[in-house]
């Protein structure tokens, strides 16, 4: 797996990985959905989602239902943090293929080669925003070679900037972080997910360091 291969690597290694992982994130951005939604069958039909309209909706309904625990300024940063994400979504009018939980422990990995010989685990699959496998890439894999290989790669497939698609990828994590903070106390993804999200909302910085 991914995630015991990577922890490994030099930098030179986590470059050759981040490249291999880069261009999968962009071949699944590149596979076109008509529509956003849920599959709902092994058709791959695909329905609604039942889901707020926007990031801000949801940054709303998620303080409603909980976050009580967080200070003022974390409570108002998540909410102006999330309409600002909507607007940078905004700005891709296109719907792709999502695998929705592209990190390392769902890639088989070659360990001598580092290519990626197989991505599993596609329970959450879905037709959604073209940048969200690249957020969820990013989320806590930060190594400066490892991030800068990935975007690199990924710019080549998709012609895009590094910054304009780490923005893109930061923003459209914004969806999976609420998720998961609404779960802390469940499981240490959870809670690194509220850890994270408590840093981007106080500081209004998708791109805030740990």
């Amino acid at each position: 797996r991914g995630d015991l291969v990577l922890p490994r690597l030099g930098a030179a290694e986590q470059g050759v990985l981040g490249r291999a992982v880069g261009r999968l994130a962009a071949t699944l951005a590149g596979m076109p959905q008509l529509r956003p939604g849920a599959f709902v069958d092994r058709d791959l039909t695909i329905a609604p989602w039942d889901l707020p309209s926007s990031l801000g909706e949801a940054a709303l309904g998620a303080l409603e239902d909980g976050f009580a625990h967080w200070t003022p300024r974390e409570r108002d940063g998540l909410v102006a943090v999330a309409d600002l994400a909507d607007q940078v979504l905004a700005s891709v009018d296109r719907t792709s293929l999502v695998h929705s939980d592209l990190n390392p422990k769902n890639l088989l990995v070659d360990p001598e080669t580092l290519a990626v010989t197989g991505l599993v685990d596609w329970e959450f699959a879905h037709a959604g925003h073209p940048f969200t496998d690249l957020g969820n890439v990013l989320r806590f894999d930060r190594a400066p070679a490892y991030v800068a290989a990935v975007l690199d790669s990924f710019g080549e497939l998709r012609e895009v900037p590094q910054q304009d698609a780490t923005t893109l990828a930061r923003a459209a994590d914004l969806w999976a972080l609420l998720d998961l903070a609404g779960r802390a106390g469940q499981n240490p993804v959870a809670d690194r997910a509220e850890a994270r999200l408590r840093l981007v909302a106080g500081s209004g910085d998708l791109h805030v360091a740990e």
